[in-house]
C-alpha cells in the first residue's frame, strides 16, 4: 500500500491539497493495486480494494440514526468503537463493538450497485488520507454523539456539490475526489471520454451544453454518460461529477470563459 503524505495540513490535521494532487496519488494507489485499470477502462471492485489493498475490514449494518436524521450510506472506524445499530432480528437498538480499520457499510447503500461501488471508495479516501485526524486523538470531536474515532457519511456528503466551508466539507470533498479517480482514473478515463464526445460531433473532445438545448439535446447528453456508468460501473452523479472534474462536460459559458484565457 502507498501512504499519503503530503507537505501541509490544517491544524485539525486535514490535509491541504490540490483535487489534482489526490488523483495523482489515487491513481498511482490504483497502479499498484491492478496496473491493468490504468490501461483498460473497466470497473474497480471496490470491496475487494479496501480488503485486500487497504487491509480493512469491510461490514455491512443497519447503521442506526435518529427519527428526523439523514440515513448514513457508510463509516470509517480509526479506534475500537461501540457503534449504534438497528437490530432487524430483535426490532431494537444495539450497541455492537466494531474494531479499529473497519468500513461500515449500511445494508440500504447496497440497493444500488454503482453507490455502493463509490461509498466505499469514498470511506477508503477517509482511511487513507484522514487518519491524522481521527486516530489516536482523544480530544476529537466526536461525529458519532459517543463515538470519537469514526466518520460518518450520508448521501447527501458523498454526492455533496457545493462551496467548501468547513474542514469536515474539505475532507469528504477529498474522500470523494479520491473516490472519483480510483473507480474512472484518468489514464483511461480521459481518453475514452474524448473519442465518445469527438464522435458525438464535439471537435474538441468537450461536450458543451447548450443552455437552449430540448429534450433530444437531454438524451444525447445521457447517452453518453451512459458510456461511463456502464464502462466504470458508477452512478450517474459521479459519472458528470467527473466529466465537469476533468474539463469534458461544460457548460457554454464556462468553455466561452476557457477561450477567453486562450486555453
Amino acid at each position: 500500500m502507498i501512504d499519503f503524505s503530503c507537505r501541509c495540513y490544517h491544524k485539525d490535521r486535514t490535509p491541504i491539497v490540490t483535487d489534482l494532487y489526490i488523483q495523482d496519488y489515487a491513481e498511482a494507489v490504483v497502479g499498484d493495486y491492478r496496473p491493468e485499470l490504468l490501461v483498460t477502462p473497466g470497473k474497480v471492485d471496490a470491496f475487494h480494494f479496501l480488503e485486500n489493498y487497504l487491509d480493512v475490514t469491510v461490514e455491512f449494518q443497519d447503521i442506526f440514526y435518529p427519527e428526523g436524521k439523514i440515513p448514513v450510506a457508510g463509516a470509517t472506524i480509526f479506534n475500537d468503537e461501540a457503534i449504534m445499530i438497528f437490530d432487524r432480528s430483535g426490532m431494537k437498538v444495539s450497541s455492537i463493538d466494531i474494531p479499529a480499520g473497519t468500513v461500515l457499510i449500511d445494508n440500504a447503500t447496497m440497493k444500488s450497485e454503482p453507490f455502493a461501488l463509490f461509498t466505499a471508495l469514498h470511506e477508503g479516501g477517509h482511511y487513507c488520507m484522514h487518519q491524522g485526524v481521527y486516530k489516536l486523538d482523544p480530544a476529537q470531536i466526536s461525529l458519532f454523539e459517543s463515538e470519537g474515532h469514526a466518520v460518518k457519511c450520508m448521501r447527501t456528503t458523498i454526492e455533496r456539490r457545493g462551496p467548501l466551508v468547513t474542514q469536515k466539507d474539505f475532507r469528504e470533498h477529498q474522500a470523494s475526489t479520491f473516490a472519483a479517480a480510483v473507480a474512472m482514473p484518468r489514464p483511461t478515463f480521459v481518453p475514452l471520454m474524448r473519442q465518445v464526445i469527438r464522435e458525438a460531433g464535439f471537435s474538441e473532445g468537450i461536450w458543451v451544453e447548450d443552455p437552449h438545448g430540448d429534450w433530444e439535446d437531454q438524451f444525447k447528453l445521457d447517452n453518453m454518460i451512459k458510456v461511463v456508468t456502464d464502462t466504470y460501473g458508477v452512478s450517474y452523479t459521479a459519472a458528470s461529477i467527473q466529466l465537469r472534474r476533468q474539463g469534458l462536460l461544460m457548460k457554454e459559458w464556462q468553455y466561452d470563459q476557457m477561450k477567453m484565457r486562450g486555453v
